[in-house]
This record gives C-alpha cells, structure tokens and sequence, in this order.
C-alpha cells in the first residue's frame, strides 16, 4: 500500500490529489474511495491507498484510508461518504439512545436539548444578577470621594498670609476659608457666620 500527502482537496465535488511519498507525482482520489471514515479528508492528511488504471489510463487512488483517523462500520454500502449532506447526516449523528432500527431516540435528543436551555437561562440570569450587585456596589463607593472633594476643592489652594479684610479678598471662598482657618480676620461684622457678605458672599 502507498503513502502520500493530501495536496489538494474539492469538498464540493468530493475529490482531490494525492503527492506521493519521496515523488512529485500527484494521484487523483475521490470521497468514495475513503470508505467507512469518521470525517472527511482535508488538506494535509496522510492517505494510505493503493492505486488503480482507470480506462483511459490515469492512476487513481482506492482502498484509501486516512492515517490516524478511525473507521467506522456501516452496513449499507449507499451509506458511504459521497457529498457533505451524507457527511452531515452519518458521520456528525448527535448521540443517544439508539432504537431498533439503529437511529437516535428523538425523545432523548430533545430531552437534552432542554437540559441546555435550562443551563443557559439559569446562568444568564445569575450573571445578570451579579452584574447589578457590583454595578450598585461600585456606584455607592464613587459618590462618596466626589462628595468629599468638593467640600475641600477649593480650600488646598488658601494659605493664611496676614489678610484680615474683605478688599483683600479675590473671592467668598478665600474670605470663607481666612474667617475659618486664620487669625485676626475682620471679615464678619454681624456675627453670622457669613464673611464680607456685602461685597464677596452677598
């Protein structure tokens, strides 16, 4: 039995050509010379075939098999792999329990189909829950900083410099942080709490 390369390959049309092993010599194989294979061939297989003359005298692989790739037994010769439909509907079977009359128990089938619609549904709707609780979770931690940064935006850039009345003052929030923070202010003439009131805080 020879030995070759899987050079070129139809999946279409089922056919391809083999370079022989140590020889530049390509052979034409078609699908139904890889009988009872688990899938179809593609580019790159190792083929293990003979070789026959057909009629008008051009060498054709048979009796191929692909190297590394399990056989499977089929009873019926019309089953063979000729097209991608046949591929579809033998070789890529869903498992299950088998009947009688040696196909998939469609009762099984459907069953697990619904065991994976439950799974999905109940995954969706745990990441769905979980992405609410950490989109709340991270909301609430950024209110606080934001909240605290304004408080103390605008007091970092005062320093006490001997200021003590509102005509020294460039805005409320300078006058609010010296009648706060520094000494001898005369800022706040009625007591309430409100510096330079007629002039920066009005």
């Amino acid at each position: 039995m020879l030995k070759g390369t899987l050079r070129k390959w139809n999946d279409d049309k089922g056919f391809g050509f083999v370079r022989l092993e140590n020889e530049a010599r390509d052979i034409f194989i078609h699908i139904s010379a890889l009988k009872n294979m688990s899938r179809r061939p593609i580019v790159g297989d190792v083929i293990h075939f003979d070789i026959e003359i057909d009629d008008s005298g051009k060498a054709k692989a048979i009796n191929a098999s692909i190297e590394g790739v399990a056989s499977v037994f089929i009873r019926d010769e019309a089953q063979v792999f000729t097209s991608k439909e046949s591929v579809k509907k033998d070789a890529f079977k869903p498992s299950g329990r088998v009947n009688s009359h040696g196909a998939a128990n469609p009762k099984r089938s459907r069953s697990r189909a619904g065991y994976t619609l439950i799974y999905l549904v109940v995954i969706g709707l745990v990441l769905f829950v979980y992405d609410k609780i950490i989109t709340r979770k991270l909301g609430d931690n950024i209110t606080e900083p934001v909240s605290v940064a304004e408080q103390v935006k605008d007091t970092t850039q005062y320093r006490c410099e001997g200021k003590t009345r509102c005509p020294e003052m460039s805005s409320c929030e300078e006058a609010k942080f010296y009648l706060n923070n520094c000494p001898g202010t005369e800022m706040d003439g009625d007591g309430d709490g409100i510096p330079c009131d007629s002039q920066w805080c009005n």
